[in-house]
């Protein structure tokens, strides 16, 4: 859980109050939001928020491993990421997402998941796969201005995340 905030609705209510630069907001926003809410699944969440989450979740698999480390750890959010990064003005980041599901679904993502296979042999896999190429360019297509167009999405439909409360 977030250090500074005690839940997403201080989170929430400290932004309205306009405490938070953008980054801030979205850090702390997010550490609420997976700590109180358990696993995150597309289908659990209202379209505003699945479409946060999904930005947040693909953005930072690829940041972290590339589009085949995304498939092997999250491939159930795609779609919901490339209709994230379209809403946020990222048309060419959500074609790159939509490219990454055509391979998908030819097969690209097929990965090792034994468990006596190790992690080395695993990114050796991610590294030799179709999808790594689309690792390349990132930052031409817009993919790390997430921050700001993502945190005027979650304004603009702050009830939604305020409805994300047990």
């Amino acid at each position: 859980m977030s250090a500074q905030f005690l839940s997403m609705n201080d989170v929430l209510e400290a932004d309205a109050r306009g405490e938070l630069d953008d980054e801030v907001f979205d850090d702390e926003l997010w550490m609420c939001l997976t700590s109180e809410s358990g696993p995150l699944t597309p289908s659990a969440l209202e379209p505003a928020v699945r479409t946060y989450v999904a930005s947040r979740i693909i953005e930072g698999n690829v940041g972290n491993g590339g589009f085949a480390q995304a498939a092997y750890n999250s491939s159930e959010w795609f779609e919901d990421a490339a209709i994230a990064y379209e809403v946020m003005g990222l048309p060419l980041a959500g074609d790159r997402i939509r490219k990454a599901m055509s391979l998908i679904a030819d097969g690209a993502a097929n990965f090792t998941r034994d468990q006596g296979v190790g992690i080395g042999e695993v990114f050796d896999e991610f590294s030799e796969s179709a999808l790594s190429d689309l690792d390349k360019g990132l930052e031409e297509i817009g993919w790390w201005a997430t921050t700001e167009p993502r945190v005027a999405h979650v304004r603009a439909n702050r009830d939604a995340f305020f409805r994300m409360q047990r």
